[in-house]
């Protein structure tokens, strides 16, 4: 069960993205995943190519996550951990614990190089934390990036979703020049958008 919010970056030129995720309110346990997903505009041997960042609550585990759709290679940093998965064809996921806590903020810096992708995360205290990079297919860069980013909130198990849930992504860049909240909100969250698309609340 998943909500999606559809974000529109003003400026593809600039080589990152960046977004500050805050999980006001969530259970002690559950199976929950705050996360933005990127996509290529072309396939690779028919394949999507993307992937997604965020964090999760794996019964009442903790972690971060970083994944790519027909990457090439997978480099984890530090205590992260780099793995082959089958989702949407071959992909490789960082996985790793990340004691991220309620009512701060984590601000997701995603930087594009010529042919990789980069993750690294700010705490409210600004220290950060190199999560690790991703290798493009062949052929792609950055400037095949698709101009639509999604952010989402996936309830990940066969069980109710444990609830309350409240999460905030702010402060993105670029800039949006639309959020657009998807139909297709299984989770039946409720969606708040700031009047001028400076941030959104899922809960």
């Amino acid at each position: 069960m998943h909500s999606y919010i559809h974000y529109y970056p003003q400026d593809l030129e600039q080589n990152y993205l960046e977004w500050t995720l805050r999980i006001n309110q969530i259970p002690q346990k559950g199976y929950w995943f705050f996360a933005l997903t990127y996509y290529i505009e072309s396939q690779y041997h028919e394949a999507q190519v993307g992937g997604y960042a965020g964090l999760q609550l794996v019964n009442e585990d903790k972690k971060a996550i970083f994944s790519l759709w027909q990457s090439e290679k997978a480099e984890a940093y530090g205590r992260f951990i780099a793995s082959d998965i089958q989702e949407d064809g071959n992909a490789k996921r960082i996985l790793g614990l990340y004691d991220w806590h309620t009512n701060e903020p984590y601000r997701f810096h995603m930087e594009f190089g010529e042919s990789d992708i980069t993750l690294v995360i700010y705490d409210k205290d600004n220290t950060l934390s190199r999560i690790g990079k991703q290798t493009l297919p062949n052929n792609f860069t950055q400037k095949n990036l698709s101009p639509k980013v999604d952010l989402f909130v996936e309830w990940f198990s066969k069980n109710e979703p444990t609830k309350p849930i409240e999460v905030t992504f702010s402060n993105f860049s670029p800039y949006p020049k639309a959020l657009i909240a998807d139909e297709s909100n299984t989770l039946n969250s409720l969606i708040k958008v700031s009047d001028n698309y400076g941030s959104f609340v899922f809960s």
